[in-house]
């Protein structure tokens, strides 16, 4: 009962609010959007017809009136003038598109539940969270470093077999998830509340999954992947819509340089640092690259800085591993990228 009450009202809030504040209640989220949606199309689009009879009606009163002064005859063609002045002065109205815009996101809010199941927050609402969040963000990370995640491997005393210590939480995190780790399969079994040490909060335990278990959302893991580029937690519909966009302009304004390579021995984790003014969208473990004549095994991508911003880690492959869709890499790339 509580989806088809409430449950529409409370879809326009945004997801990360909506989870802190009604992530208790039994509503089925997708379908509360689909009615919130519908509700929304609707009501603005219902708003937008009485808005045009109310706007004509005013509009066809001060048309009569400069009819009245100029001494136009009724029919005649400066009458039909004024309609088009009408429909173009009523269609730039700013009430006008913001009946549109809001109709038009019910819509869309609509589909994406109905197709995908995908839940929306309203527009203002979501600018608001996301103005929010980025402040939270920023005196989070102001608080706490970015490091390394911290790896523990249990001694056979412990009911979990991989202990992960992490500056950043891990929301995807959550049981029964399979992750791949030096070549074994983990499986998540809990995360501790936020109380680790001041430097690495998180605390995750993972188990060896066992015989049989179905993997669900397998995923690579590697202690440094915490460093990768994260700027894309903007919230809801808005991103939705323009968050590819956006990041696509900001990578378009870097120049076209040449790579910077820089050759490790290996004690940090890598024997090559690729940094690059594009991104590499194929360089993922554990993806072989093909340098100097040198095979080497892609670990993790991280943050670097601008006009390279695009940071690669990269290990020899060692003798006994498979490489595994061999990539030729030459710093000059970005040079002949196709943009």
């Amino acid at each position: 009962m509580l989806t088809y009450i409430l449950g529409p009202f409370l879809a326009l809030v945004p997801e990360r609010w909506r989870k802190q504040w009604f992530g208790e209640l039994p509503i089925l989220w997708p379908r509360a959007a689909f009615l919130s949606g519908l509700l929304e199309a609707v009501a603005f689009l219902v708003a937008l017809i009485w808005w045009y009879f109310h706007f004509t009606q005013a509009f066809a009163g001060n048309q009569a009136k400069e009819m009245v002064a100029q001494d136009i005859i009724p029919g005649g063609p400066a009458t039909l003038g004024f309609g088009a002045v009408n429909l173009v002065w009523f269609a730039i109205q700013p009430v006008t598109l913001a009946l549109e815009f809001f109709a038009a996101e019910g819509v869309v809010r609509g589909l994406a539940a109905l197709a995908t199941g995908e839940v929306f927050g309203t527009s203002p609402l979501a600018i608001l969270c996301a103005i929010q969040g980025g402040y939270q963000r920023r005196a989070y990370e102001r608080r706490v470093p970015l490091v390394p995640d911290f790896v523990t491997r249990s001694t056979g005393q412990h009911p979990w077999d991989l202990k992960v210590e992490s500056c950043r939480p891990k929301p995807e995190w959550k049981f029964p998830k399979t992750l791949v780790y030096e070549n074994k399969v983990f499986q998540v079994m809990k995360e501790t509340p936020p109380a680790g040490s001041a430097v690495r909060p998180h605390v995750y335990f993972l188990r060896v999954a066992p015989a049989g278990t179905a993997y669900r959302g397998f995923q690579e893991f590697h202690p440094l992947a915490v460093l990768r580029v994260n700027q894309k937690e903007a919230s809801g519909f808005l991103h939705a819509l323009f968050g590819a966009a956006l990041e696509a302009w900001r990578i378009r304004r870097l120049p076209l340089v040449e790579d910077t390579v820089i050759r490790g021995d290996g004690k940090q984790g890598w024997h090559l640092r690729v940094e690059s003014c594009r991104p590499k969208p194929q360089w993922i473990y554990p993806r072989t690259i093909c340098f100097e004549d040198k095979l080497y095994r892609m670990e993790t991508a991280y943050q670097a800085q601008p006009p390279r911003p695009f940071g690669y880690n990269l290990k020899l492959l060692p003798p006994n591993e498979a490489a595994r869709g061999v990539l030729p890499y030459s710093p000059d790339e970005p040079l002949f990228s196709r943009e």
